[in-house]
C-alpha cells in the first residue's frame, strides 16, 4: 500500500506549496514516513528544480529578513546544489554491490540535507541575530576546491605527479606493470621482485588506488600508503592520513594495514575506513562490511579488539581502546569525502575546519572561544571556498583573510 501511495503522488502534478511544506516539515522533523519519502521523488526529479528553488526561499521568507545575501546568490547556491548532488547521484563511486546499503541513509538524504543545511542556517539567524548583519567576507586570493591527484614514489625514489599522467603504462616495477586506468592507479601484480611503491597525496587532492591483490584504496587529500608491487604472504600495507578500503577476500593471506601509531588493522575481505590524520584527538577506525581487528603492538600494551559491521574504535594512544556503535546517519558522514562530500553533524566546528583545511589547502586559523551551536552539514567538496565561508556564516562564525591564512572568529 505504501509503494502504491508513493506512485499515486508522483502521477499527480507537484505544487509549490506541496514541496514547501515538505521541505520545512523535514527542516523541523514533522513528516511522516509516507512524507519523507514523497520528498525523496522530489528531489530527485529535475524537472522539480524550479518549484524547489522557489519553495526554499518561501522558508526563507516565513523566517524573516535574509540579511544580506541578494537573491541571486541564493539561487546560484541552490542550483550548484542541486546540479553536483543530481550528478553525483548518477556515479556514485561508492559501490556496485548493492548490499551494504542498509549501513547508510540513501543518496536522496544527502540531497535534502544539502538544501536545508542553508535554510536551517537562515532560520536560525534571523531568529537570534535579527539586529546583526554578517560581516563581509574578503577573499583577496583565489582559493580552490579540492580534485584529483597524487604523487607516486618508485622504489629507485623516482617521483612521478599522477595528475597530469593520461591512461596508460607509467612504469615497470620489478616485471609488475603501474598503470592508470580511468583516473585510478593500478598493479597487475605479475612481477616477481617484491619493491615498495608510495602513493602520497598532498592537501588539496585525492586519489584512487588498486593493489596487486584487486583490493581498492581510495586516499584522501593529506594522506600517503606504502605497499609492495606483488604480495607474497601477508598482504601488508602502511597508511598515514585517511583511507577507505574495500579488501579482496584471502583467508589465506590476511590484510594488514599498519598505522603511525603503532597500531594495525588485520582483514580478511571487508570495507572500512581510517583516519589517522596526526592532528585529529584521536585515531578512528570504522567498519561497514566483514570483520576487523585494530591491535596495538605489544610495547603499547598489546590490546585487541575486534569490530563488528556498524562499529567504530577509537585510539587516543594514551588511554584504554574505545568502541562504540555508528548509526546509519554519522556512518555515512565517515565515508562521505569519498562520495565528494562534506557531511558532518554536532556542534564541534574545528573537526570541519580541519576538513576544510586540508580540502582547501588553506591555513585555518581560530581566534576566541567559538560558539557550541549544533549544526549539520552535507555538501558537495566542489562549492567554491567563499560559498562555504558563507554558509557557515550564517551559524555565526566570523572570517577574514589576513597574511593569506584564513581567520574564524566568533
Amino acid at each position: 500500500m505504501r509503494r502504491l501511495l508513493i506512485l499515486i503522488m508522483q502521477c499527480r502534478p507537484m505544487e509549490r506549496n506541496r514541496i514547501t511544506y515538505l521541505l520545512k516539515g523535514y527542516l523541523n522533523n514533522e513528516l511522516t514516513d509516507i512524507e519523507t519519502d514523497e520528498l525523496q521523488q522530489v528531489l530527485l526529479e529535475e524537472s522539480n528544480t524550479s518549484m524547489i528553488r522557489e519553495s526554499f526561499f518561501d522558508i526563507i521568507e516565513m523566517t524573516g529578513p535574509a540579511g544580506n545575501y541578494r537573491t541571486d546568490q541564493w539561487e546560484m547556491m541552490v542550483d550548484r546544489i542541486l546540479v553536483a548532488d543530481r550528478a553525483a547521484s548518477g556515479n556514485n563511486t561508492f559501490s556496485g554491490r548493492t548490499h551494504r546499503v542498509h549501513f547508510l541513509k540513501t543518496a536522496w538524504f544527502r540531497y535534502a540535507a544539502a538544501i536545508i543545511i542553508f535554510s536551517a542556517g537562515i532560520f536560525f539567524w534571523t531568529l537570534n541575530k535579527k539586529n546583526t548583519q554578517p560581516e563581509p567576507i574578503a577573499i583577496n586570493k583565489v582559493i580552490e576546491p579540492g580534485k584529483e591527484g597524487a604523487v607516486l614514489t618508485l622504489s629507485d625514489g623516482t617521483r612521478m605527479v599522477l595528475d597530469s599522467i593520461g591512461n596508460g603504462i607509467v612504469a615497470n616495477e620489478g616485471g609488475s606493470a603501474v598503470r592508470i586506468d580511468k583516473g585510478v592507479l593500478q598493479y597487475d601484480g605479475k612481477g616477481s621482485d617484491i619493491l615498495y611503491n608510495t602513493m602520497s597525496t598532498p592537501r588539496g587532492r585525492q586519489f584512487q588506488l588498486t593493489l596487486p591483490d584487486g583490493s581498492r584504496v581510495w586516499l584522501n587529500c593529506a594522506s600517503s600508503i606504502k605497499y609492495p608491487t606483488i604480495f607474497k604472504g601477508d598482504r601488508i600495507v602502511e597508511v598515514k592520513g585517511e583511507a577507505y578500503f574495500e579488501v579482496v577476500k584471502n583467508t589465506r593471506a590476511p590484510f594488514i594495514v599498519k598505522l603511525p601509531n603503532k597500531a594495525s588493522i588485520q582483514v580478511l575481505g571487508t570495507s572500512f575506513n581510517v583516519n589517522s590524520y596526526d592532528d585529529e584527538p584521536a585515531l578512528t577506525t570504522t567498519l561497514l562490511e566483514g570483520a576487523i581487528r585494530y591491535k596495538r603492538d605489544a610495547a603499547e600494551a598489546g590490546q585487541a579488539v575486534d569490530l563488528t559491521p556498524g562499529q567504530q574504535i577509537q585510539d587516543q594512544f594514551n588511554s584504554a581502546l574505545g568502541v562504540k556503535n555508528i548509526a546509519a546517519g554519522p556512518m555515512e558522514d565517515v565515508v562521505a569525502w569519498k562520495n565528494g562530500l562534506f557531511s558532518i553533524s554536532g556542534s564541534n566546528y574545528t573537526t570541519l575546519l580541519r576538513q576544510l583545511a586540508r580540502w582547501y589547502d588553506v591555513e585555518i586559523e581560530t581566534r576566541g572561544k567559538l560558539p557550541v551551536r549544533s549544526f549539520s552539514v552535507s555538501v558537495s567538496r566542489k562549492i567554491p571556498f567563499p560559498d562555504m565561508l558563507k554558509a557557515m556564516g550564517v551559524y555565526g562564525l566570523k572570517w577574514k583573510m589576513e597574511e593569506g591564512k584564513v581567520i574564524v572568529m566568533p
